[in-house]
């Protein structure tokens, strides 16, 4: 589903984050980086896409990357599994 919203508007920057986090699940992670790259910092900085871009450069390999984001996404409003990513996450730090 994520990545048919995402080749149905792939400038949204909503649907570029769920299809980008789906990526790294497919051992995907360089791909899904080069889509979170394609955003506007603005788009980044946006809570619900914070979450999103701080787990996937948390599991890259990129905590001190991610810390910024993953503070962003304690705005979002998040299911209990993905607030569950986002302290997974966090630990890697």
């Amino acid at each position: 589903m994520a990545q048919e919203n995402f080749n149905s508007a792939r400038t949204n920057a909503a649907f570029v984050s769920a299809y980008a986090y789906s990526l790294p699940l497919k051992g995907q992670t360089d791909e899904a980086l080069k889509l979170f790259d394609s955003l506007k910092e603005s788009e980044l900085d946006q809570p619900s896409v914070a979450t999103y871009y701080g787990v996937v450069l948390a599991a890259a390999g990129k905590p001190a990357e991610a810390a910024k984001y993953l503070v962003l996404a304690d705005k979002a409003t998040l299911l209990p599994e993905v607030k569950a990513l986002v302290e997974k996450a966090k630990g890697s730090r």
